[in-house]
């Protein structure tokens, strides 16, 4: 597999290159030690599309979309972007037919028709995968080179690359008065991050103020507990199965927030509130 990595840090190096010269930013070079020296076995190559899933998906993952999405031929990117997807679905989620049937499809393709059932068999899927992978990222360089001779485009790639997922999500969570660990941060940033990546920033708008509206999404998204269940905050309001349930739980969610009160308390605060919020001639629906 060391061929394959050679050509696959080759085409980094361009893409890299190409980056630097329309945004003033590299790309962020892969970690060599990550991979696996040799796929040989199911767990080898697990780790190779973990490893290459955390590249292309997340590490990568702003740049990768931003230039999946200049309207350029990248049919070599966005086929290996698909079976990587549906590589890890089938890794991560053993409950997931279709991408399961679509993982064991591949391995017989690669192997001449049967499963791998030799070191040599899963050296062979290690080998392609990294090839294909290596192919998209040339692919992604040349639409790189056509993003920098294409002022519009250029100027659009420097102005999202000027400010990272990583560093809105840390500026909008400390607005909130949000604290996390490392692992709950990485896991708003991924998140942020695939929106991120499919997002089309329109004419006219601040891709910045579009990253930060999405961040603040998906931050409040996560709320406390509630110091009742849910169930019963719906009863007493008389909202169940309606329409009004979910802003009433949200509602109750910031009440819990802001009061920090309980019990009776907590509940006669609900009702005060919500009745004070409904226009005028209308009352919640009776169950």
């Amino acid at each position: 597999m060391q061929a394959e990595i050679a050509q696959f840090e080759a085409n980094q190096l361009r893409l890299s290159e190409h980056k630097r010269l329309s945004t003033g930013q590299t790309l962020e070079p892969s970690d060599r030690m990550a991979w696996p020296e040799a796929v040989d076995s199911d767990e080898t190559f697990r780790k190779l599309v973990s490893e290459a899933y955390k590249l292309w998906r997340e590490q990568w993952g702003e740049d990768v979309g931003f230039l999946l999405n200049r309207g350029r031929p990248a049919t070599r990117a966005r086929s290996f972007d698909q079976l990587l997807n549906q590589l890890r679905t089938a890794h991560q989620h053993a409950t997931d037919d279709t991408a399961i049937q679509a993982l064991k499809q591949w391995l017989r393709q690669v192997c001449g028709g049967h499963a791998p059932a030799t070191p040599q068999d899963w050296t062979k899927c290690g080998n392609e995968l990294m090839s294909l992978l290596s192919g998209a990222v040339d692919e992604l360089a040349d639409v790189a080179a056509w993003v920098k001779r294409n002022t519009s485009a250029r100027m659009d790639w420097h102005r999202r690359a000027a400010e990272s997922v990583r560093a809105i999500v840390g500026l909008v969570a400390a607005d909130l008065g949000l604290q996390h660990n490392d692992r709950t941060f990485d896991y708003h940033k991924r998140q942020v991050d695939g929106r991120w990546r499919k997002k089309i920033v329109k004419p006219g708008q601040d891709p910045r103020s579009v990253l930060m509206s999405l961040v603040e999404q998906q931050l409040i998204s996560r709320v406390g507990n509630l110091p009742c269940s849910y169930q019963d905050v719906l009863e007493e309001l008389n909202v169940v199965g309606s329409s009004s349930a979910v802003p009433a739980l949200q509602l109750a969610h910031a009440i819990a927030t802001i009061s920090r009160t309980q019990g009776e308390d907590f509940m006669k605060l609900i009702v005060t509130t919500w009745t004070a919020l409904q226009p005028p001639g209308r009352t919640p629906r009776l169950t």
